[in-house]
């Protein structure tokens, strides 16, 4: 009996530590809480005038109804209560599972909309908005608010998936390069930030965060490379100009900077940074190899 006691003590204990365990979500907990805290506050205001006993029995009676397939007659059970609190979130996601459940997908697709309204970062809500139409902007909101509970790696799958539909949306570029920074990931970063300004050359926050990034050699470098990669020669010129001034003995910049240069047509000054390299390495075939193809195109 006294080992029962000491069970029924600790089982408080027992079930918070369960619950901390499997709350993988732990940023989506949160905002649980703040929506239950806030449901509080309106129940709180409801008890002064009675009507949150007459909340609590049709919230109860909907459940019941929905356990024994009526769906209907749940739903007006639902319609009801959420006139009594009408931000409800628990509520209101019953009440679009129903209208999801028996083919009433514009009013499912309402009862999402207005879930958003009071919780832009309900992630239950817009992944439900997403079997609905207008998908690309539903999951674009979806990673919205991923990113905006810090969920960056959930975010930068939706924007890849964006990004299939629409490769050059400037707001699905933008978000999935400032995504990747907040992942550490500079140089995926800067090369959406790249693509985003070759379509739009004065987005002001691309090119604001661009300049955040560019600020050490290897950031710059990083730039240089990915401005080369996706073919924009002018930019990736004007930032391994400076760099190879610097860096006269960094042959990967040089190198780097020669083909930029030779991409470009500009034959003479690739021949001048090629030469310089020799000198670095000495009877290397490879860059006498360059140089002597660069002289054969100067003829």
């Amino acid at each position: 009996m006294v080992e029962d006691k000491k069970i029924l003590i600790f089982l408080p204990v027992i079930m918070v530590s369960i619950g901390l365990i499997f709350n993988f979500h732990a940023k989506e907990h949160l905002l649980q809480l703040e929506r239950e805290k806030s449901e509080l506050q309106a129940i709180k205001n409801k008890k002064k005038s009675g009507e949150i006993n007459n909340f609590a029995v049709l919230f109860y009676e909907g459940i019941t109804l929905y356990n024994n397939a009526r769906y209907g007659e749940s739903a007006d059970k639902y319609i009801e209560a959420l006139k009594i609190i009408p931000n409800h979130i628990n509520a209101l996601h019953n009440l679009a599972k129903i209208y999801t459940k028996i083919g009433r997908d514009h009013q499912a697709y309402e009862v999402y909309r207005k879930i958003i309204e009071f919780d832009e970062n309900d992630i239950p809500a817009l992944k439900g908005l997403l079997k609905f139409k207008k998908v690309d902007i539903n999951r674009f909101e979806l990673a919205k608010a991923y990113f905006r509970i810090k969920n960056y790696h959930s975010a930068k799958i939706e924007l890849q998936n964006l990004l299939k539909i629409n490769s050059t949306n400037e707001n699905y570029l933008y978000c999935a390069a400032i995504t990747h920074q907040m992942l550490k990931e500079n140089s995926k970063a800067i090369e959406f930030l790249i693509k985003l300004l070759q379509i739009n050359q004065n987005h002001l926050q691309a090119r604001t965060t661009l300049f955040e990034l560019n600020n050490t050699t290897t950031t710059k470098f990083e730039l240089a490379k990915t401005a080369f990669r996706i073919k924009n020669y002018v930019l990736a010129e004007s930032l391994l100009e400076d760099l190879a001034a610097k860096n006269i003995h960094n042959d990967s910049i040089q190198l780097c900077y020669a083909l930029v240069l030779e991409n470009q047509n500009k034959y003479t000054e690739a021949l001048s940074v090629q030469k310089a390299r020799l000198k670095n390495h000495s009877n290397n075939a490879s860059i006498i190899n360059k140089i002597n193809q660069l002289k054969e195109l100067l003829k």
